[in-house]
């Protein structure tokens, strides 16, 4: 082989390899954009997901105040039933 041949075949390789890697970035930036995406969107859900644990905390919160509540509620009515059946036994005595 003289230089000549390999000059040209130097060059052949050249022009084909820019192509090459023009095809490869690009399929490196699509996927990197794909990645990117999927971030955003698991970015989303998760933030969609706190947002519900609060929700969901919140009306647990609420639901346990209102037990609470109907036990303090109950809670004051038997008092007031023993304090009745007290007062009616002292009467009648």
């Amino acid at each position: 082989m003289d230089i000549d041949s390999i000059i040209g075949l130097f060059a052949v390789v050249m022009s084909l390899s820019i192509p090459i890697y023009a095809l490869r970035r690009h399929y490196n930036q699509t996927d990197d954009r794909n990645k990117l995406r999927q971030l955003d969107k698991e970015h989303e859900i998760e933030l969609i997901k706190q947002e519900n644990y609060l929700l969901e905390n919140k009306q647990m919160q609420m639901e346990l105040d209102k037990i609470k509540a109907e036990r303090e509620e109950r809670t004051a009515e038997l008092e007031k039933k023993d304090r009745w059946l007290i007062e009616d036994k002292k009467s009648q005595q």
